[in-house]
């Protein structure tokens, strides 16, 4: 009994545990399971991941962006990120304290840069913009804004949204300067009054731009989301028409 368990235990593989590094100002956490490894954090001012880390004669491949509890925080000083060919996957939640980001850089296949912003490959979902940009062009191709995507953009005092665009919550926080949305009459989601951004049949108030002097809210609004007027300390008076 005990040489069969003893037999057994020597069949099952051992991984053994290892602890996060930090290569060049950059925080990685390798995956002894499968020989990967995912950046979770910096604490440099421009960040480059690299394709690939070595730890104890033991090569991971860097393939995963993944916010970690305790270094979400380590980005904060980062204004430039470059993402290697090696990345499949990029949690968007890496963005979430990110002030002074205002260069991305990527070449892995599965996302694209395009005028700075950090999309999808299919440029339907939008998971980071420069936080310096004053002005967007968002693709008509976009469908989704992940919640980080304009965090802290003070800059901006105008967004035209794309018409294939769907939004439940305001995704537009710390955008300060923002003063109004603008969509195409031809818009079958969304709706704009006097700059405010509803949803379209004016029953939800999804986001109030935060330098918006006032804000008159339709009668048939019977939800205001949440968020909805984060941001907006110049707003003194808001009611219903």
């Amino acid at each position: 009994m005990l040489l069969a368990l003893a037999s057994l235990l020597t069949a099952i593989p051992c991984h053994a545990a290892i602890g996060d590094v930090e290569i060049d100002g950059v925080f990685y956490r390798p995956d002894t399971t499968d020989n990967t490894a995912s950046m979770i954090g910096a604490n440099v001012e421009n960040v480059v991941i690299k394709p690939s880390i070595t730890i104890d004669s033991k090569t991971y491949t860097v393939d995963k962006v993944k916010s970690a509890i305790n270094y979400d925080d380590k980005l904060y000083i980062c204004k430039s990120i470059f993402f290697p060919s090696s990345i499949q996957k990029i949690d968007p939640f890496i963005f979430s304290n990110t002030p002074k980001l205002s260069s991305i850089d990527c070449e892995s296949p599965e996302y694209k840069v395009v005028d700075g912003i950090l999309y999808t490959k299919d440029m339907t979902t939008a998971l980071c913009v420069p936080r310096d940009a004053s002005s967007v062009n968002l693709p008509e191709t976009l469908e989704q804004l992940e919640f980080y995507a304009f965090q802290n953009c003070k800059y901006i005092q105008k967004l035209k949204l794309p018409n294939k665009l769907k939004i439940s919550s305001n995704r537009f926080l710390g955008c300060s300067s923002l003063t109004e949305f603008i969509i195409d009459d031809t818009n079958t989601n969304l709706s704009v009054l006097d700059g405010v951004l509803y949803d379209k049949k004016y029953k939800s108030l999804l986001a109030v731009p935060a330098a918006l002097d006032n804000v008159d809210i339709p009668s048939t609004v019977t939800r205001i989301e949440s968020y909805a007027f984060y941001g907006c300390t110049k707003n003194t008076k808001h009611k219903s028409i």
